[in-house]
């Protein structure tokens, strides 16, 4: 495994313990009492989701740089792909806590991507 791909998954743990810690910081903080298991599951799910995205970034990034930004945009589209059908398949057949599910989503969503793409940075700096 190589290097960038250990500091990824450091990262990427790092910063699903801080969102775990802000949910039940929120959920001890609410008078009214709404189930967070999905946002419990949301947060892993979302980083292997950006994980193995990831790692095939890193990989794309030791060729060219216009191959890079191709897969990028292609594994960007994917990503979004996956996670539209993973919330329509959530608003069709679960129906609980719909806004909590969503807005927990984009917060989360946006959170992995802001240190997908510092992490990517990381790596072409040194580049």
């Amino acid at each position: 495994m190589s290097d960038a791909i250990k500091k990824f998954l450091l990262k990427a743990v790092i910063t699903s313990l801080i969102c775990y810690i802000i949910v039940i910081a929120i959920s001890f903080l609410l008078t009214k009492k709404t189930s967070f298991l999905e946002v419990y599951l949301l947060i892993p799910y979302i980083m292997l989701i950006n994980l193995g995205f990831h790692i095939l970034l890193i990989k794309a990034s030791v060729s060219n740089n216009m191959l890079f930004v191709n897969k990028y945009i292609a594994f960007s589209g994917i990503k979004l792909f996956i996670y539209l059908i993973s919330i329509l398949i959530y608003l069709i057949f679960i129906k609980f806590e719909i806004v909590v599910f969503l807005l927990s989503f984009i917060i989360i969503y946006f959170i992995f991507t802001v240190a997908e793409i510092t992490s990517l940075l990381q790596i072409f700096k040194k580049n």
